[in-house]
């Protein structure tokens, strides 16, 4: 992932219809998205396929996307992880594991493992597991409004980390555990 975007500056880019923006917009995501679409999927053709609609998603509907809400990042991991679900059929409906995990998904399993603990599990769960947040609550033993708080801080700190090389998951992991 980019150390650092004009997430806006894209934005303008792609509702203008600049190929170019689409293309620099790949080229620093989409290694990510392929990597979180495989880690749901579990299956290589399936993970591009995610990838490619994703892209082209964004491509079409640039509107979609709200950088005052949203990090072109978080955006995209979000697309990325409804589309796998929704091709693996559903909460709970992840392919088996067992392929072997690429580079790509190395790169998100790394990612995540900065995290504090009580946030990577909501975020695996929730996002790679395809569990729904009542679903995660039931297995934690904690509220589905924690569940979502938990959600929520564990993507912006996953996020931060994207941005600037890990250390922000590093620092508020070690912060979180402390």
């Amino acid at each position: 992932m980019p150390d650092s975007r004009d997430d806006g500056l894209d934005h303008r880019g792609l509702l203008l219809g600049d190929e170019h923006t689409l293309g620099r917009v790949y080229d620093a995501y989409a290694e990510f998205v392929y990597g979180v679409a495989l880690r749901v999927t579990r299956d290589p053709q399936a993970a591009e396929d995610v990838t490619c609609e994703v892209f082209v998603g964004l491509w079409e509907r640039p509107y979609s996307y709200d950088p005052s809400k949203w990090s072109m990042a978080a955006w995209l991991i979000a697309a990325a992880h409804r589309r796998a679900v929704e091709r693996v059929g559903g909460p709970g409906q992840s392919a088996a594991p067992g392929g072997g995990e690429s580079r790509d998904e190395d790169a998100v399993a790394t990612s995540l493992a900065g995290l504090a603990p009580e946030l990577r599990d909501v975020v695996e769960l929730s996002y790679f597991e395809g569990l729904t947040y009542r679903q995660v609550a039931a297995k934690l033993g904690v509220v589905e409004s924690v569940v979502a708080e938990r959600v929520r801080s564990g993507l912006a700190q996953w996020d931060a980390a994207a941005r600037d090389g890990g250390s922000a998951v590093a620092e508020e992991g070690t912060e979180a555990r402390s």
